[in-house]
């Protein structure tokens, strides 16, 4: 497996729940160039997971491997794309998508070609030089996108990405990784509570839950379900697998689904 969670648990560390699991005994295994979505409601855990695998924070207990190597820091193979952009305002578009080379590439017209080719690819080739306040929100997205994949990572890995942005440009962007992913084939582990969004992306989607919606309930694994329906996809098409969601979450009240 290229992505293997062994028994990983994670305990508070601060004083109000020190010694709370936040995730207890979690196993995952996800397989290379696959598009897997972590998918359940705020608490759940999903995000803490991801950290886990981007090596952000070390599980309590257990292990996680990438590749067969454990995981210790955070590293240029594993790219992560969060909801917040994360751009550097003081550099324009192309500056912003080549700072991630500049350990990788040490010849300045090298890192810039690499760059250009990875706008191209997200559709921003005529603002390469534009300054990132100058940017929408998706087109902001865009260029944290490509920032992430022009280091070409072993993992992509991104924290409800599309979660801030109005819904004609979330779905812009759901089509855009959708292609990028076709053409790419990268691994994608992507944090999602939108069942929708993760029906119509993901070839597997892993729905996390709380086993109840106390203060000091850890999140779990409920199911690993697989979507062989082909791309793209039509949400018509998907009711089944929606509703086989739906059935699993339906009583947890805090599930904020995009429905």
């Amino acid at each position: 497996m290229f992505v293997h969670v062994n028994n990983a648990s994670l305990i508070y560390q601060g004083a109000k729940y020190k010694g709370k699991y936040i995730l207890k005994d979690v196993n995952l295994d996800l397989n290379k160039h696959e598009f897997t979505c972590l998918l359940g409601p705020s608490g759940c855990g999903k995000s803490t997971l991801l950290g886990l695998i981007a090596g952000f924070v070390l599980p309590s207990s257990g292990e996680i491997l990438v590749n067969g190597n454990p995981i210790s820091r955070p590293d240029i193979n594993r790219s992560l794309v969060f909801q917040e952009y994360a751009l550097f305002p003081w550099l324009n578009v192309i500056e912003n998508v080549c700072f991630g080379l500049e350990h990788k590439l040490k010849n300045k017209e090298e890192r810039c070609e690499l760059a250009m080719r990875y706008l191209k690819l997200v559709g921003l080739q005529d603002h390469a030089e534009d300054s990132i306040a100058q940017l929408s929100g998706g087109m902001k997205q865009r260029v944290a996108i490509a920032r992430a994949l022009v280091v070409e990572p072993e993992l992509l890995l991104m924290d409800e990405p599309f979660g801030a942005l109005d819904d004609q440009t979330r779905g812009n962007m759901q089509k855009l990784i959708t292609e990028l992913w076709l053409e790419l084939k990268t691994t994608i582990v992507f944090v999602t509570h939108s069942i929708d969004e993760a029906l119509l992306l993901a070839d597997r989607v892993i729905v996390m839950s709380k086993p109840d919606t106390g203060p000091y309930s850890h999140g779990e694994i409920k199911a690993d379900l697989r979507i062989e329906q082909p791309r793209p996809r039509q949400l018509n098409q998907l009711s089944a697998q929606r509703r086989q969601i739906m059935d699993l979450l339906y009583q947890k009240e805090n599930f904020d689904a995009a429905i």
